[in-house]
């Protein structure tokens, strides 16, 4: 099974694929789709250590009826950079094989082969979040897409019918924005 997390600013969300034949044959419209079996969402807090970031995986993945012997391989996003070193850690101490050895764990980012092409001025600058739900996009709903993302950051980005991701909108999220005008006006109330 696949295991794929996505770290992010607020949040850590996890999730457990079986792994069929993914590919999709012509490149750009859906192919066959490995099935969830399991999801979780936690908490992100770049202060945690790997060894507690990897007891709270493995309590999580047991807690959904699954062992961490059950992964096979691990696709790791993240855009706090203090918690993909911890993770990377916890996941390689946490996902083993039969032999010891660490499970396959890769880390997405801009660099990574998605089938995009990436025409933004400095595409290093992409976060993983950006990156891998363009192309989820795109393999799900085929092209022309567009992608909204509602979380910490509220971020548009899209695609044409020829796989460019033509640029990407960042904003400050819902939550983020309301913090940050009750703190600079007094007597907006606390909803």
């Amino acid at each position: 099974m696949l295991l794929v997390i996505d770290a992010g600013n607020s949040s850590i969300s996890l999730g457990l694929f079986e792994t069929p034949d993914i590919g999709a044959p012509d490149g750009n419209t859906p192919g066959g789709r490995p099935a969830l079996l399991w999801t979780v969402k936690i908490a992100a807090d770049p202060q945690r250590s790997a060894d507690e970031y990897r007891l709270t995986l493995g309590l999580l993945l047991r807690d959904g009826g699954y062992s961490p012997a059950d992964v096979d391989a691990v696709a790791l996003g993240s855009v706090v950079p203090a918690l993909t070193h911890t993770l990377r850690e916890a996941l390689g101490r946490l996902c083993r094989r039969s032999d010891g050895t660490p499970v396959p764990l890769r880390t997405v980012s801009a660099g990574t082969r998605t089938g995009l092409v990436l025409q933004v001025d400095d595409p290093a600058q992409l976060g993983a979040d950006i990156v891998t739900g363009a192309a989820a996009a795109v393999w799900l709903y085929g092209t022309p897409v567009a992608v909204l993302d509602f979380g910490t950051a509220t971020v548009l980005s899209c695609v044409d019918a020829n796989r460019t991701l033509l640029g990407v909108s960042i904003a400050p999220g819902m939550q983020t924005s309301l913090d940050g005008l009750r703190g600079a006006a007094a007597l907006i109330p606390h909803v």
